[in-house]
C-alpha cells in the first residue's frame, strides 16, 4: 500500500507524523518538569519532617525540664504551707490560753508574749513568701501547656506531610511510567518521520 502512495500523500503523512512527534516531545518535556517538581517537593518535605521531628524532641526535653521545675516548686510550696499551718496552729493555741492561766504563770508571761509576737510577725512574711512560689507554679504550668500544644501541632503537621508524601510518591510513579511510555512513543514517531522524509525525498 505504501508503494502506491503519491508524493502528496507521503508529504501529508510526513506532516502529520511531524505534528505527532512535536506533540509527544512537548508532553515528554511537560512530564519531565512535573517529575522534577514532585521530586523537589518530596525533598523539601523530607527536610520539613526532619526539622519538625527535631523540634518535637526538643519540646519533649523542655517538658521534662518543666516537670522537674514544677515538682520542685510544688515541694517548696507544700513545705512553706506546712510551716504556715504550724504557725497558725501555734497562734490559735496561744489564743485559747485563758488570761488567768497566763497571770498565774507571771514569770513566763514575757515568753508567751514574745512567742506570740514572733509568730504573728512570721505569718505575714511567710504568706508573702508563698506568693512568688504560687506564681512560679502557675507560670510553669502555663508554659508546659503551651509547649504541649505546640508538640501536638507538630505531630499533626508531620502526619499531614507524611500523607502528602504518600500521595506524591504515587503521583511520581504514575508520571514516571507515563514519561517512559511517552518517550517510547516519541522515539517511534521520530523514526517514522525519518522514514517518511526519506520516502518523500526518493519520490521527488
Amino acid at each position: 500500500a505504501q508503494a502506491q502512495q503519491t508524493p502528496e500523500q507521503v508529504e501529508a503523512a510526513l506532516a502529520e507524523s511531524r505534528a505527532r512527534a512535536a506533540a509527544l516531545a512537548g508532553e515528554k518535556s511537560r512530564l519531565g518538569e512535573e517529575l522534577a517538581q514532585i521530586r523537589e517537593t518530596l525533598s523539601v518535605n523530607a527536610l520539613l519532617l526532619q526539622s519538625r521531628e527535631n523540634e518535637r524532641l526538643t519540646l519533649v526535653d523542655r517538658i521534662g525540664d518543666l516537670e522537674t521545675r514544677l515538682s520542685l516548686a510544688q515541694a517548696r510550696l507544700n513545705s512553706r504551707q506546712e510551716e504556715l499551718s504550724q504557725l497558725l496552729g501555734g497562734l490559735q493555741r496561744l489564743g485559747r490560753i485563758p488570761p488567768e492561766a497566763i497571770l498565774s504563770e507571771a514569770k513566763s508571761l514575757n515568753d508567751v508574749t514574745r512567742a506570740a509576737t514572733i509568730m504573728g510577725n512570721a505569718v505575714p512574711a511567710l504568706q508573702n513568701a508563698l506568693i512568688p512560689l504560687r506564681r512560679e507554679i502557675t507560670s510553669v504550668r502555663e508554659l508546659r501547656q503551651l509547649i504541649d500544644n505546640r508538640r501536638v501541632q507538630l505531630t499533626a503537621l508531620s502526619e499531614q506531610l507524611q500523607t502528602q508524601d504518600a500521595e506524591l510518591a504515587s503521583l511520581l510513579a504514575d508520571r514516571a511510567q507515563r514519561l517512559e511510555a511517552t518517550a517510547a512513543d516519541h522515539q517511534a514517531e521520530a523514526k517514522r518521520v525519518e522514514d517518511l522524509a526519506a520516502r518523500a525525498a526518493s519520490l521527488q
